[in-house]
């Protein structure tokens, strides 16, 4: 809609177009109550809050009312996040200012991004000022990122009258009647929305193969020569271990590594919390949370990451590696290793990372790593794939296990907040995970190993 008297600014992101929309809405006359529209495709709800406070430090504002596009919303999120963040938002103004969203299910809204800010009168809406252009409602669209950060360049046009103003809210309100609810998508009648958050309200497993010194040690590959050698030499059977008769190993922390807790997670951890996909174990958020509590807080692995940040300080480290350096010199004179000048700053660079990130050494220890649904709510296609996989194995489980009871009450009732732990099944969850076993009122065999 064509905007009469508007001004236009081309402005980048550091320009905080956040001053600017508050710092007009204060020239608004009167002491009128006002309303805050946003109308985005996408919404950051940080960046949102953000320039609420803004408008809200000039005028008497009493409400915020959000429309944005859900399928764009949850790109990136999962509809979970989403409720959390706004509901969060809903708690951060209080009861003084009205927090309220209406999500719509329109391709057409897909590059709108409007704001305006308006007076409450007796009749309905009054006079206030609209902004529109091609920022969404984002840091990066607001002008709310710092200047080290990529620029965005955004248009804007801003008005503050009364025509522009009130075709506006004829658009607004003719959006609004075609809303629809965030709670529906995301418990009940979208089937598409169920299926997503399902799938994005567990992390999927995948269990590290062989011993846990192998993630640490040193590959060498092997020449021609070696590879012809590598089953019957005892020189290279004595320098490390055959890989793949391509390349060979060796460990310089096996000290530390090879007596490191071999069983981090109680046997029957994935028979009970986890249902095979052909992504992976999918295991619900929560419970995986509480896993890796369990062994973080464990004193296997707090003297385990002891031992290994005292074998891997500056000085012991050049040590390992000058020794290695020794003993491959040997064997690539020999003709049986390929000479890398650059494979001991490379393993240096590696155990140095696991020194400075405690989480990738607490994985490693775990011998688990997790990893997030890697599609997003657009992937149709991919997602039914998965989904198909998970109620595949639902179908074929004989033994009702803790997660395959949820995941079955999920599917029948179309509510995804069963899959939540309880208080209750919470501890027994962690009682369970420290040895300490003990059955549930919820006819759950999920704690009887």
């Amino acid at each position: 809609m064509p905007l009469e008297g508007g001004r236009a600014h081309a402005c980048r992101r550091q320009a905080s177009r956040y001053h600017r929309i508050a710092w007009t809405a204060k020239d608004l006359e009167g002491d009128l109550l006002e309303v805050g529209l946003d109308l985005s495709c996408y919404i950051d709800v940080s960046a949102v809050r953000r320039l609420a406070e803004r408008i809200a430090g000039g005028v008497n504002l009493v409400e915020v009312h959000l429309a944005f596009e859900l399928m764009e919303a949850w790109r990136g999120r999962t509809p979970s996040d989403l409720q959390r963040e706004l509901d969060q938002l809903r708690t951060a103004f209080g009861p003084d200012v009205r927090i309220c969203w209406s999500p719509l299910r329109l391709g057409s809204l897909m590059h709108a991004k409007a704001f305006a800010v308006v007076q409450v009168t007796k009749d309905g809406y009054g006079v206030g000022l609209v902004w529109i252009g091609s920022g969404n409602a984002t840091r990066p669209g607001l002008g709310g990122v710092p200047t080290n950060s990529r620029i965005n360049v955004e248009l804007m046009s801003l008005t503050v009258e009364q025509e522009g103003v009130q075709a506006f809210l004829g658009h607004w309100q003719w959006l609004l009647n075609r809303a629809t609810s965030l709670d529906t998508a995301l418990h009940r009648h979208d089937e598409r929305s169920f299926t997503y958050g399902l799938l994005a309200s567990g992390v999927y497993l995948h269990k590290w193969e062989g011993r846990i010194g192998e993630k640490v040690s040193i590959r060498y590959a092997l020449t021609p020569e070696g590879r012809s050698r590598v089953t019957v030499d005892p020189t290279l059977q004595a320098f490390g271990a055959d890989v793949d008769q391509v390349t060979i190993s060796r460990n310089p922390l096996s000290t530390v590594m090879e007596t490191a807790g071999q069983r981090s997670l109680p046997n029957g951890f994935t028979r009970n919390y986890a249902v095979d996909t052909f992504l992976g174990l999918w295991c619900p958020r929560d419970i995986w949370a509480l896993a890796e509590e369990s062994v973080r807080h464990s004193g296997e692995f707090q003297a385990f990451h002891k031992r290994f940040l005292t074998a891997t300080e500056t000085d012991r480290l050049e040590q390992l590696v000058a020794a290695e350096g020794q003993a491959a010199s040997g064997m690539v004179e020999q003709g049986l290793i390929v000479d890398q000048e650059d494979r001991f700053e490379r393993w240096t660079a590696k155990i140095q990372l696991l020194r400075n990130n405690k989480g990738q050494l607490e994985r490693l220890f775990l011998r688990y790593d997790a990893f997030e649904l890697p599609y997003d709510f657009g992937s149709t296609d991919e997602l039914e794939g998965v989904k198909a996989s998970l109620l595949e194995t639902l179908a074929l489980r004989a033994r009702q296990s803790f997660v395959v009871s949820k995941l079955r009450e999920a599917e029948a009732t179309r509510d995804l907040t069963v899959l939540e732990l309880t208080a209750d099944e919470r501890e027994d969850v962690q009682d369970w995970l420290a040895g300490r076993p003990r059955k549930t009122g919820s006819g759950s065999e999920a704690f009887t190993f």
